[in-house]
C-alpha cells in the first residue's frame, strides 16, 4: 500500500450522500448542509451556497489553482467559509490552499469538525 493511501483511508470511509439533488462529500457534510437550510429559512443567514469556487492567484496574477469550500454564506454583513473536516484530517495541499485562500481573499475560514463513529 502506498504511504498516501493510508493517510486517505478515512476519506473513502465517508459515505456520499444526497440532498436536494446536491452531492456531498460525507454524511457529516451533509448533516452541515440541512444545519444551514434551517438556519437560512429562520432568516439567520442568507445566500446559502454549496461548494462554492475560488480561483487562488500567484503575485503576478497568474492562477496557480482553486480552493472548493463545503459551503459560503453571507451572515452579519459578511461572508463564511465553511469547510467540514474529520479531526486531524489535512494534507499538505489542503492546508496550502487554505493559507492561499486566506491570504489572498480575507477571509478567516470557519471549520465544523467531526468526529466519525467507530
Amino acid at each position: 500500500m502506498a504511504r498516501w493511501q493510508s493517510k486517505l483511508s478515512g476519506l473513502r470511509a465517508a459515505k456520499r450522500t444526497k440532498i436536494d439533488g446536491i452531492s456531498f462529500a460525507s454524511k457529516a457534510e451533509a448533516q452541515v448542509y440541512a444545519e444551514l437550510k434551517l438556519r437560512q429559512a429562520a432568516k439567520e443567514i442568507t445566500d446559502l451556497r454549496p461548494h462554492p469556487r475560488f480561483p487562488l492567484h500567484a503575485k503576478g496574477g497568474g492562477k496557480v489553482g482553486t480552493y472548493v469550500a463545503d459551503f459560503v454564506y453571507h451572515e452579519n454583513g459578511g461572508d463564511v467559509v465553511i469547510d467540514v473536516k474529520p479531526p486531524k484530517f489535512s494534507t499538505p495541499l489542503a492546508k496550502w490552499k487554505m493559507r492561499h485562500f486566506e491570504a489572498e481573499y480575507g477571509h478567516i475560514m470557519t471549520f465544523r469538525i467531526y468526529e466519525r463513529k467507530a
